[in-house]
C-alpha cells in the first residue's frame, strides 16, 4: 500500500504541492475511499499515534482524542465491509485525522512530529518507511 504511494510520489514530483493544495480545500469536501485503502491507513494511523503518544506525553489528551476517532471510524468501516456495503464517504476533515500522509502539509503536525524529521519531506519519508 505505502510502497505504491512512494512510487507515485517519486513518479509525480508535484505530489507535495498536491497535498498542500488539498490542505486548502474546504474541510467539508467528501472523499470516497475504497475499503482496503481505508482500513490499511486507519491501522497504520493507530500504530503511529500510539508511538507518538509514548514519545510526546504532553500531547497525550489530543492524541487519545485522535485515536478514539480513528478507532470509531475503523469500526464503522469494518461493519460496512462485513455487511457487504460500500465504504461510507468521509470528509476531508476526517481524512486529515485518519490519513497521516495528508497531514504532512499541516505545519502544526510537522512540528508535532519533529522528532521524526526536520520538515514535511522528511516526515513524508518517515511515514513511507514506517508504513511498509
Amino acid at each position: 500500500m505505502c510502497a505504491a504511494m512512494r512510487k507515485l510520489f517519486h513518479v509525480n514530483r508535484g505530489a507535495a504541492e498536491a497535498v498542500a493544495l488539498l490542505q486548502q480545500r474546504d474541510a467539508r469536501t467528501y472523499i470516497f475511499p475504497g475499503h482496503e485503502y481505508t482500513a490499511g491507513f486507519m491501522t497504520f494511523t493507530e500504530r503511529i499515534l500510539r508511538e507518538e503518544e509514548r514519545a510526546n506525553k504532553q500531547l497525550s489528551a489530543q492524541i487519545q482524542s485522535e485515536l478514539r476517532f480513528v478507532e470509531a471510524q475503523k469500526q464503522q468501516y469494518a461493519a460496512r465491509v462485513a455487511a457487504g456495503l460500500p465504504s461510507p464517504p468521509s470528509s476531508l476533515a476526517d481524512e486529515k485525522v485518519q490519513n497521516l500522509f495528508l497531514r504532512t502539509a499541516d505545519p502544526s503536525y510537522v512540528t508535532r512530529m519533529a522528532h521524526k524529521g526536520a520538515d514535511a519531506v522528511a516526515l513524508m519519508e518517515y511515514l513511507y518507511n514506517a508504513c511498509d
